[in-house]
């Protein structure tokens, strides 16, 4: 079976779709449905037997919806209890030659598939918009495109890795630079285990990360300028330059 037909967005308020199962047997209903007036072959114990169906009906095998209807299990009951929920909800209706077949007819299908069905395609749709510029559109100088007196320019990628350190030897060459008191293998672990994030946000700067590991009140030790000594060979002392101090040794 082939063809087409119309599903109408006022559905979203029925009660069939409020429950999947039963918007599954719903729509298997309505792709199984005639839509013309046809003959169908029917197995009725050793022979066969010939059934008109007219428009939006189809001989119901509870068997053949359950191999139809993938994830429903293998209860052959269960498609034959939404059958009958969706007769409730006059979706459908029944004719029922017993111990023979049965006529599922979709309830108002010519009120809803009326110039629908069909074995050919719907009308095509208009063509989409082109995407990016059109042939007769200049190229701008920076690799965008013109449109009204405006210039799109291709947009940069984010530069990978920008947030987080490549090695662990940058971490600590950054540490013996600024003397900070951090370890930085135990800083680079940490990180390298959480995926480096700080709290729920990707690292976005390390350094100022590693800053924030600085205990309270921690300062930057002065470095004093070193003292440049001399020995004096008329006294036999050491002279420190800058203040002046004589040591009978070097100090150290």
């Amino acid at each position: 079976m082939s063809g087409w037909l119309k599903l109408w967005r006022k559905a979203m308020h029925s009660e069939q779709w409020k429950d999947p199962f039963l918007w599954h047997l719903f729509c298997y209903c309505l792709m199984k449905s005639a839509y013309e007036k046809s003959s169908v072959l029917v197995e009725i114990g050793p022979g066969t037997k010939v059934v008109e169906v007219d428009r939006g009906q189809f001989i119901w095998g509870r068997r053949a919806a359950l191999r139809a209807l993938p994830n429903w299990g293998n209860d052959p009951k269960k498609p034959e209890r939404y059958l009958k929920k969706l007769e409730q909800l006059k979706a459908i209706s029944r004719i029922v030659v017993p111990h023979q077949f049965t006529i599922v007819t979709i309830v108002e299908w010519d009120t809803y598939q009326a110039e629908a069905e069909g074995r050919d395609l719907p009308p095509a749709l208009p063509p989409a918009p082109p995407i990016g510029p059109r042939c007769d559109q200049p190229i701008g100088p920076a690799g965008g495109h013109k449109e009204e007196g405006k210039t799109f320019k291709k947009s940069k990628k984010p530069r990978k890795g920008a947030g987080r350190p490549d090695t662990v030897e940058q971490v600590q060459a950054y540490i013996d630079e600024n003397q900070y008191p951090v370890d930085a293998q135990r800083w680079w672990d940490h990180y390298e285990s959480n995926g480096w994030k700080v709290g729920r946000n990707s690292m976005k700067n390390w350094q100022a990360t590693g800053r924030k590991w600085m205990p309270e009140g921690w300062k930057r030790p002065e470095s004093k300028p070193q003292a440049d000594r001399y020995y004096l060979s008329t006294t036999g002392k050491w002279v420190d330059s800058h203040t002046g101090e004589e040591y009978d040794k070097c100090p150290a």
